[in-house]
């Protein structure tokens, strides 16, 4: 089933890449990666309560209107990885700045990346900008993405 969304989904953009990013207990992994016009973000959660928001380079750990939220999602701790993926296409070669907002995880622990940095702003320094906030916005519910299961 995935296979044949993926494949309807490259089809209809062209030569689109999937650009697996793991939401853990300790950030993303990978933190940093570059993608095209084009391309898609597929966010794996891993077991535990989790959630991917856009942010602004200068608001780390506040929604972006307009951006991407994929809500909070729960992986039972009997499950290595969640059965469904959060997929955002990307559509530009501009930076995609995000954050986890669970469990004050962007304020508290810097859960934060970026796509496609600008060689001006590093996610260290976006990291650092993360951890001075007194707050983590968390988006009740899903904006802009899609739920798409993996496996039954």
């Amino acid at each position: 089933m995935r296979l044949i969304i993926a494949a309807l989904i490259a089809a209809a953009v062209g030569e689109a890449t999937i650009r697996v990013i793991k939401v853990t207990d300790r950030g993303f992994v990978p933190k940093v990666l570059e993608a095209g016009d084009g391309d898609i973000l597929e966010f794996h959660f891993v077991k535990g309560f989790h959630s991917v928001t856009q942010s602004s380079y200068e608001n780390p750990c506040s929604f972006l209107p307009g951006g991407f939220a994929s809500g909070l999602m729960h992986t039972p701790m009997e499950r290595s990885v969640n059965s469904k993926v959060f997929q955002v296409p990307v559509t530009s070669n501009e930076p995609i700045w995000f954050y986890n907002g669970s469990l004050k995880r962007c304020h508290e622990d810097g859960h934060v990346g970026v796509v496609n940095p600008p060689t001006s702003n590093s996610h260290e320094s976006f990291r650092q900008s993360a951890l001075r906030q007194t707050s983590t916005e968390d988006v009740d519910g899903r904006v802009g993405g899609e739920w798409v299961p993996i496996f039954e």
